[in-house]
C-alpha cells in the first residue's frame, strides 16, 4: 500500500445519507477520538464510536434529529456540532398504533423504465419471475423446526445432488408455538408473513409441515380453521408428524419439483420490464 493510500485509509470519514440530515455516521474502524477534524471542517468534541452518530450542526433542546431525511427523535438536551449523538441525548417519539401507522407517505417519483436490458430467470405460471429454482419447506409451528432441520440436511446430502437443476432446499421456520389458536390476537401477522415467504417467486415447489398437536394454519388461507391433522385443499403439500423426533418420508416431494431431473435447464432471458 502506498503512502497516499495509507493516508486515505485513515482519513476521518462519515456517511451522510441525505443532504437534509443533521447527523452523520462515523465509519472509521474503532471510531474517532476528540479533536479529530473532517475535510469539511467539522471537529469532534468527544470520542465517537464507529457506526454511531455525530452532530453536523448545533441542535437545540427539543429540536428534531433527522436521518434518512426522516425524524428519528428530538434532542433531550442541547447538542453541539461535533458531539456524539448517543441514545441518552435522543428523546424518542411516541410510536403510533399499528392500525394508525401511515404507509408510503413519501412516495418517490416513478423511474424511467429500463429498455433493452435482460436477465436470466424463470417466468412462473402466475406471471412472477424468479432467478433460482428452490424447494421451500414451511412449518406451521416451531415444534417441528428440529425435524425440518434434520430433513433438510438429509435432502441436501442424499437427494439434491441428483437434481442439478435445483438450486437449494430451504426451511422457513419461526417461533410461533403449538396450541396457539388462529383466532388469537394479531395471529394474522405470522400467517401473512409465512404466506408471503412461501410464495416467493424463487420457490418452484413448496411443502408444508405441521405437528399433530398444532392448532395453526396453512399459509394459503384455504384451511385456516381446520386442525393441523386435517386434509388441506390448497396447493401447499403438507406432512403431519407426531413429534420433533419423528422422521417422516420426504422422497415423494421430489415429484413435485416441476423441472426435469436431467441436466440443468438454461434459464430464459427475460426483459426487465
Amino acid at each position: 500500500m502506498t503512502g497516499t493510500a495509507t493516508a486515505q485509509a485513515f482519513e476521518p470519514r462519515y456517511i451522510r445519507l441525505d443532504p437534509n440530515d443533521n447527523v452523520a455516521i462515523v465509519v472509521n474502524d474503532l471510531g474517532l477520538p476528540a479533536r479529530t477534524r473532517f475535510a469539511c471542517g467539522l471537529e469532534l468534541r468527544n470520542f465517537v464510536p464507529q457506526g454511531h452518530k455525530v452532530a453536523l450542526s448545533d441542535i437545540a433542546e427539543g429540536a428534531v434529529i433527522r436521518r434518512y431525511n426522516e425524524v428519528i427523535g428530538t434532542a433531550a438536551k442541547p447538542i453541539l456540532a461535533g458531539e456524539w449523538v448517543d441514545e441518552a441525548r435522543i428523546q424518542m417519539p411516541t410510536p403510533p398504533d399499528l392500525d394508525k401507522l401511515e404507509l408510503a407517505t413519501a412516495v418517490p417519483a416513478p423511474q424511467q423504465p429500463l429498455e433493452g436490458y435482460t436477465f436470466e430467470g424463470f417466468r412462473n405460471p402466475d406471471g412472477s419471475v424468479g432467478t433460482k429454482n428452490v424447494l421451500a419447506i414451511s412449518t406451521s409451528v416451531q415444534c417441528v423446526a428440529g425435524t425440518l432441520a434434520f430433513a433438510i440436511k438429509r435432502i441436501k446430502a442424499e437427494l439434491l445432488p441428483r437434481y442439478p437443476n435445483v438450486d437449494d432446499v430451504v426451511g422457513l421456520t419461526h417461533n410461533y408455538g403449538c396450541g396457539v389458536a388462529i383466532s388469537a390476537p394479531l395471529a394474522i401477522v405470522p400467517i401473512r408473513t409465512l404466506q408471503n415467504l412461501a410464495l416467493n417467486p424463487n420457490s418452484a415447489a413448496r411443502s408444508w409441515w405441521s405437528a399433530s398437536a398444532a392448532r395453526n394454519w396453512c399459509p394459503s388461507g384455504c384451511c385456516l380453521r381446520r386442525p393441523a391433522a386435517a386434509s388441506c385443499a390448497c396447493r401447499m403439500r403438507r406432512s403431519t408428524v407426531s413429534a420433533p423426533s419423528s422422521r417422516p418420508s420426504w422422497r415423494w416431494r421430489m415429484r413435485a419439483w416441476p423441472r426435469s431431473t436431467g441436466a440443468a435447464a438454461k434459464p430464459a432471458r427475460l426483459p426487465t420490464s
